[in-house]
């Protein structure tokens, strides 16, 4: 039987250019001990190397797929150019009444929406199965949370400080499942060209 491996396409936290939006990110997790007190649930936190922006998850894939992946991306990416990005705000989600995450919500703006655009044209066989709400996970909750309806976010957290960045490439990455947590290996990069 051949091996498959989990995998997804991200821009990583590290790889994006300026770090203003890292910072932001590293004060909010500094806030992590608040949460984890006010919930009386287990909170996972994500730690901040392995922050993303989720393009496309193609879930278990073929070994001998990835190749003929790895040139799909570079090719669904060659006319596309850097994007810029702002993070909005820290919230339950999916939703605030019953959520298993938190997360940082980017502001939407239409230039991401051309980067997933042309990643789910390039990479027809690995069709999306929801419409794309840019975000990155900064916490799994370990039982479903349920709150009040006007409870969008995390008790004591600060509004965040207005971050942008420009998003200048994206990753193919391998997810490797293991009792301490996911391990993420990039296996293919491609530059955003001006």
């Amino acid at each position: 039987m051949s091996q498959k491996s989990r995998l997804f396409i991200a821009s990583s936290i590290q790889e994006l250019s300026g770090r203003q939006a890292g910072e932001t990110l590293e004060t909010v997790y500094a806030q992590r001990e608040t949460i984890g007190a006010r919930t009386g649930k287990r909170v996972k936190w994500v730690p901040p190397d392995q922050w993303h922006l989720t393009w496309l998850f193609l879930g278990a894939v073929e070994h001998e797929a990835i190749e003929p992946i790895k040139a799909d991306l570079t090719e669904a990416l060659s006319v596309v150019k850097p994007v810029p990005a702002e993070l909005e705000e820290v919230v339950f989600w999916p939703k605030p009444r019953k959520a298993n995450l938190i997360v940082c919500r980017l502001k939407h703006d239409p230039k991401l929406l051309r980067v997933w655009d042309a990643l789910c044209k390039g990479l027809p066989a690995y069709p999306a199965d929801k419409a794309f709400k840019p975000h990155i996970t900064l916490a799994r909750l370990k039982e479903e949370q349920t709150r009040p309806q006007n409870q969008k976010t995390p008790w004591g957290f600060s509004p965040l400080e207005p971050s942008s960045w420009l998003i200048d490439s994206v990753t193919l990455y391998q997810s490797l499942l293991t009792p301490a947590g996911p391990v993420y290996t990039p296996l293919h990069r491609v530059s955003l060209t001006p």
